[in-house]
């Protein structure tokens, strides 16, 4: 499959053009995180300095739109109803993040009704602030001095890149999410996770250009950095 891939985008790229409204975006497969750069609204410039958290896709255009889904997706970090983790602290540590909310989710399940008001035994769930299991986090969500920060440095370093099937088989859609949520690895992604799809994903932008083989993770970057 070969695949058009935007460059990286922040919020205040965004807001140079209204062109990416809400209707005006393509269906495709997106991939949004954060960028570990030191300056605000920086786009990594390194796949080291690329925080993943979150693979998507939009199949059919009656649904929405990739720009549709990032503002959801922000309203959704900004409001409570997204795993918060200590983003910067968990790069260094290298912390799977995947692998702990998958855990905690199972954990917070299992505790049901009587988990209470604060996270459980934190240290088997590494660089976990938040999770969103119900309306008696919100306080600590909105008041917390580490959370609150959190939220403020997410905000201003989240990042999003779309990839668009160049065809209409909507199949192509389902298979590319799957492939580049394999290449990242679903532990290190809050993302549902897929069996892996037998696929060749080839980035060219261009009629011109020379596709740009994807095999591996950095791979995803070549096009951008």
């Amino acid at each position: 499959m070969i695949v058009k891939q935007e460059c990286f985008k922040t919020i205040k790229d965004f807001s140079k053009t209204p062109t990416f409204r809400k209707g005006n975006g393509t269906c495709g497969v997106y991939l949004w995180g954060f960028s570990l750069e030191e300056s605000d609204f920086t786009i990594p410039t390194t796949p080291r300095n690329f925080f993943p958290y979150y693979v998507g896709k939009i199949e059919d255009n009656t649904k929405g739109c990739m720009y549709q889904r990032t503002q959801e997706h922000i309203t959704s970090l900004v409001g409570g109803n997204l795993s918060i983790f200590d983003i910067k602290n968990a790069s260094a540590m290298g912390t799977p993040i995947g692998t702990v909310h998958s855990s905690y989710q199972k954990a917070s399940k299992c505790a049901k009704p009587s988990i209470g008001p604060t996270l459980p035994d934190p240290p088997n769930f590494p660089n976990l602030l938040y999770f969103p299991e119900g309306v008696h986090r919100y306080f600590d969500f909105f008041t917390t001095p580490i959370i609150v920060n959190q939220i403020d440095w997410m905000v201003k370093h989240f990042c999003v890149t779309y990839f668009t099937p160049l065809g209409d088989d909507k199949q192509n859609i389902v298979d590319l999410e799957k492939f580049i949520g394999n290449i990242i690895g679903y532990e290190n992604l809050n993302t549902k996770p897929y069996s892996i799809s037998n696929l060749t994903v080839g980035i060219k932008n261009n009629p011109n250009d020379i596709a740009i083989a994807v095999n591996n993770y950095d791979d995803l970057f070549k096009h951008c950095i």
